[in-house]
């Protein structure tokens, strides 16, 4: 499974709630079976994963041809994302450094994750041509304080050409989840869990 964009949630997983407004716009792609092509991957998460992401999502924006910034609030962590295409509208996200978004067609991909006593998080897709979101899938209760965190990453199937899906990775120090997701809609194509006790990074 080729990644073509890296980008960041955590656990235990609890049941997400997808709200799916509109379809995002993004080329169609043929259907595949997702639940092989990630049944023997492996959670190997602390090679890439935990890494600020702000910078590289804005750059790799960019090189796709977009208007694209991250403005860091004076007290760091925090701040704003701001993305648009050329002769569309502005688009502002709050998010931190670890926040991570990914462009695919005229879609923009943002995954977002709190830290605390309880975590949370979300990813939602935006359609640039209008500012507007087009879904949005909330996680609870992910976690606790260290080790929660999540990445998504656009991917083309291995072996169906042209098939692509949004792979959103999620783990806390004792569970983990990879989770492919429709580019338009949002819902779930396939799932695969660590049991709680395993060891995320074998």
């Amino acid at each position: 499974m080729r990644p073509l964009f890296m980008f960041s949630l955590s656990l235990p997983l609890s049941l997400p709630l997808l709200l799916p407004l509109s379809a995002a716009p993004v080329p169609k792609t043929p259907p595949a079976d997702w639940k092989t092509a990630i049944r023997d991957r492996e959670f190997d998460f602390r090679r890439d994963g935990m890494r600020p992401h702000a910078i590289s999502s804005v750059q790799a924006a960019r090189k796709a041809g977009f208007v694209a910034e991250f403005v860091e609030d004076p007290e760091g962590w925090d701040g704003v994302f701001a993305f648009a295409k050329k002769d569309g509208p502005k688009l502002t996200v709050r998010g931190h450094t670890y926040s991570t978004a990914v462009v695919r067609g005229d879609a923009l991909y943002f995954a977002y994750f709190t830290r605390g006593l309880v975590a949370g998080g979300r990813i939602a897709a935006y359609d640039l041509t209008t500012g507007k979101k087009g879904w949005e899938k909330y996680f609870e209760d992910l976690g606790t304080t260290c080790g929660d965190y999540l990445t998504i990453a656009v991917e083309e199937h291995p072996t169906a050409k042209g098939a692509f899906a949004l792979v959103a990775t999620g783990w806390h120090v004792a569970a983990a989840f990879i989770e492919v997701l429709d580019l338009s809609t949002g819902k779930q194509l396939a799932l695969k869990k660590l049991e709680p006790g395993d060891d995320p990074a074998r």
